[in-house]
């Protein structure tokens, strides 16, 4: 957060972040652009002017300084992301028809890692991203460069702790696996049927002890090369893509 910027408020830069937050329904004070960089945002200015937010163009200098570090010219004031109850993220399953397939992250405190997996959850029509209050890295400008955009579309809903969600998950009829290298279950051996729930541990530590005994599947990824392990993002998208690829096809109910 730069100093003198709002509390509550977050700093995006960059053409396609900034379009893509101008689409969604994040509330954004400002756009700010750089003179030199204007002829190119005729989009960005399109999405502005429909969303009713007010735009700067400023000569160079004074965007650098208002702006220091600005991707491409382009900056926006944002307030935090809309909020979400896990509630709401069922709701949003049963409005497409689909069982609900949901993604937690368990102390993900990397944004680059946090921004990858809501790509990926997005594309493989993830209903939400859940997260902890805390150990987990905010959806602000990193997150937001390596979503490509996608942490503005997909709803998050920030629960107590992994822990408390996986109860109420499976109060919900859901079936709850946790991605881990040492896993009793290899990834391509299960179904995944019915409402899911996929939980990826932090960097290098993993799920923590209490996440992986909670879990209803502790699954892990085969491995066929010296290295025995996988970036968290990677994992993610290999467990997301699974589970779509499942769903492409007619399956008979869990026993």
């Amino acid at each position: 957060m730069n100093s003198g910027q709002a509390r509550g408020t977050y700093t995006i830069s960059g053409r396609q972040a900034v379009t893509e937050i101008l689409k969604s329904s994040w509330s954004v004070r400002e756009v700010l652009i750089s003179r030199k960089s204007a002829r190119r945002m005729e989009e960005i200015l399109q999405h502005a002017e429909r969303a009713g937010v007010p735009v700067v163009v400023l000569d160079d200098d004074v965007f650098r300084a208002r702006c220091p570090g600005a991707f491409q010219g382009v900056s926006a004031t944002v307030e935090k992301a809309p909020a979400f109850a896990v509630q709401d993220l069922l709701k949003r399953a049963e409005e497409q028809g689909e069982d609900p397939f949901l993604l937690a992250v368990d102390g993900v405190e990397d944004p680059q890692n946090l921004g990858a997996m809501a790509r990926t959850a997005l594309s493989m029509g993830v209903h939400g991203l859940v997260v902890p209050r805390r150990r987990v890295a905010r959806l602000g400008e990193g997150a937001a460069r390596a979503s490509a955009g996608a942490v503005f579309h997909l709803p998050v809903a920030e629960v107590p702790n992994v822990h408390w969600f996986i109860r109420w998950a499976k109060d919900n009829g859901f079936w709850v696996y946790g991605m881990d290298a040492q896993g009793s279950a290899e990834l391509w051996h299960q179904e995944f049927t019915g409402p899911v729930a996929i939980i990826v541990g932090g960097e290098g530590r993993g799920l923590s002890r209490l996440v992986r005994e909670s879990c209803d599947v502790v699954v892990r990824i085969p491995m066929y090369g010296p290295v025995n392990s996988l970036n968290a993002s990677v994992a993610a998208a290999l467990a997301l893509y699974e589970v779509r690829r499942q769903r492409a096809f007619e399956r008979p109910p869990r026993s």
